[in-house]
């Protein structure tokens, strides 16, 4: 009977020990399903977050294109400048050599004039 008693014993001990093993995985597997629920959670809030950061992505390269667009055009606008600029110095320096002609002319008339008195 002492060894029936030992037996039981170490069963009830064994039985004793796997009841708090058992809890003690309920617990761990409670605090699993706790995190992996904020986990969850933590994933939706950052796929939100990406989806406004692809927005703003979008917009960001929408403004570049553009910008990109108004460079090309100021390029183009200073091209044009930079012609007219050319055309107008070459007509400045006609304009001065018959200004030049034109004051040589008046410099002779008035030299042959006083020579004439």
């Amino acid at each position: 009977m002492d060894d029936l008693n030992r037996r039981m014993e170490f069963i009830i001990e064994h039985q004793a020990q796997f009841a708090a093993d058992i809890q003690q995985l309920k617990e761990q597997h409670r605090e699993l399903l706790q995190q992996q629920k904020e986990l969850l959670q933590q994933q939706k809030e950052l796929v939100e977050q990406h989806k406004g950061f692809v927005g703003n992505l979008d917009q960001v390269l929408g403004l570049v294109a553009r910008l990109a667009g108004a460079q090309e055009n100021t390029n183009a606008l200073v091209a044009n400048l930079a012609e007219r600029i050319g055309d107008l110095t070459r007509t400045q320096i006609g304009t001065d050599q018959r200004l030049n002609t034109l004051i040589s002319i008046f410099e002779r008339h008035i030299s042959n004039h006083n020579h004439d008195d």
